[in-house]
């Protein structure tokens, strides 16, 4: 389960139920998971303010820090094991499917967030 959505949104919060269905897992998964994280000190996990009986889930600084200290191992972790075996061919025939892929997800409520912006660069590769 990835917590980088945490680290992205402004308050660097939201409440659980949009973390799984963002995530794509179950509630309960979710909260195995978050237990873990809240016992390492990644997260801190806090009853709403808005009185429903909703539970948010902050990062917070070390979990903050966690996600700097893996994000270079794991972009190089990417490229070597996605990246380097492809040929320029290949890897314009593989953004060309993510692209197709990417353009159905950004449909999903809470992932509209995420969507690339007008003044972002949205050109798949090798049509620019």
């Amino acid at each position: 389960m990835d917590i980088e959505p945490l680290n992205d949104t402004e308050t660097r919060a939201m409440f659980a139920g949009d973390l799984a269905d963002l995530s794509g897992v179950t509630s309960s998964r979710l909260g195995h998971r978050l237990n873990v994280m809240e016992r390492r000190g990644d997260i801190a996990c806090r009853a709403s303010t808005t009185g429903a009986r909703m539970v948010e889930i902050a990062i917070i600084n070390q979990g903050r820090e966690r996600i700097a200290a893996v994000a270079d191992e794991h972009t190089a972790d990417i490229r070597r094991l996605v990246f380097d075996p492809l040929n320029g061919q290949q890897t314009e025939q593989l953004a060309d499917a993510l692209m197709t892929i990417a353009s159905r997800l950004t449909d999903h409520p809470f992932l509209t967030q995420y969507a690339p912006t007008a003044t972002d660069s949205t050109t798949p590769v090798g049509e620019a």
